[in-house]
C-alpha cells in the first residue's frame, strides 16, 4: 500500500510538471532557432554553455536582432573562449499582401 502510495504521488507530482505551458519568450526563441536559415547556420557551432540571449526589435515589421553569446563546452569544463552568435530577422513583403519571415544568421568566435 505504501508503495502504491509513492507511486500516485509520483505520477501526480510529474504531471504538474508536464502540464505547465512554456512562456512566450520560449515559444518565440524555438520559432526562431527552429527557422530552416537559422538551423542550416548553426550546424557549425560548438556546443555552449552559459548562454545569456538578448532581443532586440526594430520598427519594421518582424526585424529583430537576437544576440546569443556562450563559452564554448569543454571536455568538462567551460573554456573561456566566448561566441556570438547573431541572428537578424526581416519580414519580406510576400505574394498575396502578407510578409515572409527571414532570418541572417552570423557567427563570431
Amino acid at each position: 500500500m505504501k508503495n502504491l502510495i509513492i507511486a500516485f504521488m509520483t505520477l501526480m507530482f510529474v504531471n504538474t510538471f508536464a502540464a505547465e505551458k512554456m512562456g512566450e519568450d520560449a515559444i518565440e526563441m524555438f520559432n526562431v532557432l527552429s527557422h530552416h536559415q537559422v538551423v542550416e547556420c548553426m550546424r557549425n557551432v560548438p556546443k555552449m554553455v552559459n548562454i545569456s540571449i538578448e532581443k532586440m526589435v526594430a520598427r519594421c515589421p518582424g526585424c529583430k536582432t537576437y544576440t546569443i553569446t556562450g563559452n564554448e563546452l569543454g571536455i568538462d569544463t567551460p573554456k573561456a573562449k566566448k561566441t556570438k552568435i547573431t541572428i537578424k530577422g526581416r519580414a519580406v513583403p510576400g505574394t498575396f499582401r502578407g510578409f515572409i519571415q527571414t532570418y541572417s544568421c552570423d557567427i563570431q568566435d
